[in-house]
């Protein structure tokens, strides 16, 4: 069993982490009067959960059983930081292109949320594809 934990997989792993997070955030405190918008968050939560937890499984199978509670750890540290520099950065925009002074992030939010919609399954495909090319 290879014992790695290559400097990739943590990039790909907290870039997965921080989309994931925004809509698990986001689906827990929606307060939209969009119904669907509520289903998509829910589905997208779902179906991010089950990857989350069937690449930790991948990851187990193919190394060390410890690295996957390294990068288990790494993500709830790291990806939560990711999440919210994301959220500065789209309210940094919103100010720029809104010229609106106001601390409102609700706008910087949802353009995150719309972002993590392609983020969280590109950022796990890549995760996926960096535990695939790791030697057994």
């Amino acid at each position: 069993m290879p014992n790695e934990l290559p400097l990739n997989l943590l990039i790909s792993w907290a870039l997965f982490f921080a989309f994931f997070n925004v809509h698990m955030k986001h689906s827990s405190n929606f307060q939209g009067a969009s119904q669907k918008m509520e289903v998509a968050l829910m589905l997208s939560t779902l179906l991010g959960s089950l990857t989350f937890f069937g690449l930790l499984i991948y990851y187990f199978l193919n190394v060390s059983w410890y690295w996957p509670f390294v990068i288990f750890i790494f993500g709830g540290f790291v990806g939560v930081t990711v999440t919210k520099i994301f959220l500065s950065i789209c309210n940094a925009i919103q100010e720029v292109i809104l010229n609106d002074n106001e601390d409102d992030p609700s706008i910087g939010f949802l353009a995150l949320t719309f972002i993590s919609f392609l983020g969280w399954p590109l950022s796990s495909y890549w995760v996926f594809t960096v535990i695939d090319g790791i030697q057994t």
